[in-house]
């Protein structure tokens, strides 16, 4: 696959979020300099970024981290695990993941958050999304927690769409890894190409893409 600077850019933002947030569990200063070293340096860590034609990367990152400090300035919360792997068995399969932020909420309950780069979208995702569910599910069945809700942070607009967890959602969720495991051991995952096919990096690989709709200003 080409080399995709938005998606190392990304990657870079999450880290300095993250490494920004250890610093507010371990009660450390928590100054928007403190921010930008913690950003100077991952930059430095990634240095295919500087090269010709993606400066403006840079800028763009450094935007996001910023305007996430001055949105949540008042109070960063009270994180409680960070970009944290798990993997775990169900039923005779097994899934990993990272996620994000799991928040302590009180009263022994957490908040699982999920940052995204770019703008909220229409509509309530949080309440559908099944990578939400599955973090929740690894918050209980994995780490021994009590997930109450799980939330997207969309940091282009510094907008969190959130939604509640309960038993029923997670056995669903559960039910759902289970078939699709089966479908998958069977080879029974037929293509499903659509609107979302515009955005993914391997389009250019797959033949079942659809074919771009043609431009208005170009047809005729």
């Amino acid at each position: 696959m080409p080399f995709q600077p938005r998606l190392l850019a990304g990657a870079v933002v999450h880290n300095v979020i993250s490494d920004f947030l250890e610093r507010v569990r371990d009660g450390l200063s928590l100054g928007i300099g403190d921010l930008e070293t913690i950003f100077d340096g991952r930059w430095r860590s990634a240095r295919i970024l500087d090269r010709d034609g993606t400066g403006d990367q840079r800028r763009s990152a450094l935007g996001l981290v910023n305007g996430f400090w001055q949105s949540n300035s008042a109070d960063f919360g009270r994180p409680l695990m960070l970009e944290e792997r798990f993997r775990m068995p169900i039923g005779s399969d097994s899934i990993e993941g990272i996620v994000d932020r799991v928040e302590d909420i009180g009263s022994g309950e957490v908040e699982v958050i999920d940052y995204k780069s770019g703008s909220a979208p229409a509509g309530d995702p949080a309440r559908d999304s099944l990578q939400l569910s599955i973090y929740a599910l690894a918050c209980r069945d994995h780490w021994g927690l009590r997930p109450r809700r799980v939330s997207l942070y969309y940091l282009t607009d510094n907008t969190k769409s959130t939604a509640t967890v309960d038993a029923a959602k997670l056995e669903a969720t559960r039910a759902a890894i289970v078939a699709t495991g089966s479908r998958i051991a069977a080879a029974d995952f037929p293509p499903d190409p659509g609107k979302r096919c515009e955005h993914c990096d391997f389009a250019e690989r797959c033949e079942f893409r659809p074919e771009p709709s043609p431009n208005p200003e170009q047809a005729g």
